[in-house]
């Protein structure tokens, strides 16, 4: 059993929305076997009912630990196709506004430029920041402060939604001794951007799982989100690269886990290919990098890099359909 304590708040609407999924899951899922509330505090009885004896690992510490290729595959497998994959299957298109669903504001803009300013060291000069290798980005947060108003108003898309779990990180992820794969924390699970796991999970995988040590390494990473950059059809996954293009081991195994999470992708977009469904969600993950405490200073650049290229496709594209 696993005995989750919190605020009384919380712990009930994780319960709430286990709840509603709990019969879908499979047996891969813990059940709920008790709960209680008292002065405001909550908790939730979490039974693994095949777990068994040994130690459980999260999936961010196997992959740390320099998991085979093969081995991140079947996890993925048994996370996205036989335990989500019940929810991503019944999914529906709908009409909505992703900037919305992923929670864009024009409020975020002042905290944006603040933690620019932290990462950077100072207030960059104007709106242009400055990359490795003459790299040259409109300021991610104009996104905020300028384009935001005008894109939230044009008219709305379909994309396919379903439920999702929502926070769908390296830690949420457990492998027990026998190999079962386990999910965990389903405290955000709702019905969401049927992309929204993958995208969070590879965003993870990027700015907190790849370590970057020196300018170097971040040079390189910043080729690997150039070369990512160059999707535009969600329907095809991207292209094997030559390994003897990547000088650093940990960016080449960076990109070949990113081909497998994205190789999920189309059965789960159907006719929906659009590519601006990737970059909103990539944008509103690689924003939020920004404030982890996990990510060293090196991640957090190559998170804001990514967040502003994707920042100029998603204004160039929406701008252009409005």
């Amino acid at each position: 059993h696993v005995v989750k304590i919190g605020p009384q708040a919380m712990t009930g609407k994780e319960r709430a929305a286990f709840e509603r999924v709990e019969s879908v899951l499979g047996n891969n899922a813990p059940r709920i076997t008790d709960f209680a509330d008292l002065e405001g505090r909550g908790a939730i009885k979490y039974r693994y009912a095949s777990m068994g004896a040994g130690a459980s690992t999260p999936f961010q510490k196997l992959y740390g630990n320099g998991l085979s290729l093969e081995k991140i595959r079947g996890i993925f497998e048994s996370v996205f196709e036989e335990q989500l994959g019940r929810f991503y299957r019944a999914a529906t298109l709908e009409k909505c506004n992703l900037l919305e669903h992923y929670a864009f504001s024009p409020e975020y803009a002042p905290r944006i430029r603040n933690r620019v300013e932290q990462i950077l060291g100072a207030a960059p000069a104007g709106d242009i920041l400055r990359f490795g290798g003459g790299r040259e980005t409109p300021h991610v947060a104009l996104f905020y402060e300028k384009d935001l108003a005008n894109l939230v108003k044009r008219p709305m898309d379909y994309h396919y939604f379903s439920y999702v779990h929502g926070d769908l990180n390296g830690a949420n992820i457990i492998v027990d001794a026998h190999e079962n794969i386990w999910l965990i924390d389903f405290f955000h699970t709702n019905r969401g951007h049927v992309l929204k796991d993958l995208i969070k999970l590879e965003n993870d995988l990027l700015y907190i799982f790849t370590p970057l040590s020196n300018e170097r390494e971040f040079e390189e990473a910043l080729r690997l989100t150039d070369f990512l950059m160059r999707v535009e059809d969600l329907s095809e996954p991207p292209p094997p690269v030559d390994a003897s293009e990547w000088d650093c081991p940990q960016l080449r195994r960076a990109y070949e886990t990113v081909c497998i999470l994205r190789a999920f992708y189309p059965p789960l977009v159907h006719e929906d290919r659009d590519v601006t469904q990737l970059l909103i969600g990539q944008l509103r993950y690689a924003v939020h990098t920004l404030s982890f405490d996990e990510s060293n200073f090196w991640q957090k650049k190559w998170a804001l890099y990514t967040a502003c290229r994707c920042v100029s496709r998603i204004a160039k594209i929406l701008s252009a359909s409005a």
